[in-house]
């Protein structure tokens, strides 16, 4: 899942192309969502409805992969895809922010500590099933 985020010179390497054009080319099909990230983070914090963002980031992310999946089309399927990037995307952001508003101290730091084994178990045993 993370893959996506991460900047890589994979499919963007070409023979004329020289090493910072290959990171600028690889940094900026990553660029196109920052604006709805920023978006989503600034009505969380303004209307303080972290877990209802947080559900509704997850519908649409399940909705843009539904739509990837149904319709025949190349760029439907691409529309999809992406929409399901950038919802998953602000999905993280804002699951991490949920912790810290009931938790304080050593409590948040547990709580957010069982948050990542959970994911980390299940990227370890998702493989084996």
């Amino acid at each position: 899942m993370y893959s996506h985020s991460m900047p890589t010179d994979e499919g963007v390497a070409t023979d004329a192309a020289t090493k910072l054009e290959i990171r600028r080319r690889a940094m900026s099909k990553n660029a196109w969502r920052l604006l709805p990230l920023l978006t989503q983070a600034r009505i969380v914090d303004r209307s303080g409805k972290a877990i209802f963002n947080l559900a509704c980031a997850c519908v649409f992310g399940a909705a843009g992969l539904a739509l990837s999946t149904m319709t025949g089309s190349f760029i439907w399927e691409i529309v999809g895809i992406s929409a399901a990037v950038v919802a998953v995307s602000s999905a993280r952001a804002i699951f991490w922010t949920i912790p810290t508003r009931f938790l304080t101290g050593i409590a948040a730091a547990g709580g957010l500590a069982f948050s990542n084994s959970i994911g980390t178990l299940s990227g370890f045993a998702g493989p084996i099933s």
